[in-house]
């Protein structure tokens, strides 16, 4: 994975502004700054990864299983040892039937699919 900050002059920048004052030497410095590096882009890729799960589970307005809908634009905090508890509550309207529901209310293909077999 190429690191964003192979750059030395970058590098030098760095450590001359954050790791001198914490008494560590720069190869320190960088070691420990590439391993956070390379720790958020793993995150990173977790977090995109688990949010267009979370959305094709909740893409559906529950009434009448449209896609479109208006939504509120909160983006809410995940953190990636509690995915479990993790909850969308922007406010949705469905383009389709009106319906106002919030977005962790919205469900899969497979859960509109159930739905309508036990209602007809």
């Amino acid at each position: 994975m190429e690191n964003k900050y192979d750059n030395e002059f970058v590098r030098k920048q760095l450590y001359d502004i954050y790791g001198k004052s914490k008494g560590v030497t720069y190869e320190e410095f960088h070691d420990e700054l590439d391993k956070m590096v390379i720790d958020f882009n793993k995150q990173s890729i977790e977090s995109d990864n688990f949010k267009k799960e979370y959305h094709e589970k909740h893409k559906l307005c529950p009434k009448c299983g449209a896609v479109q809908h208006s939504t509120t634009l909160v983006d809410y905090i995940l953190y990636l040892d509690k995915k479990e508890e993790y909850k969308d509550l922007n406010s949705c309207v469905c383009s389709e039937c009106g319906d106002k529901h919030k977005e962790y209310d919205r469900i899969s293909d497979e859960q509109f699919e159930e739905l309508k077999k036990n209602t007809h």
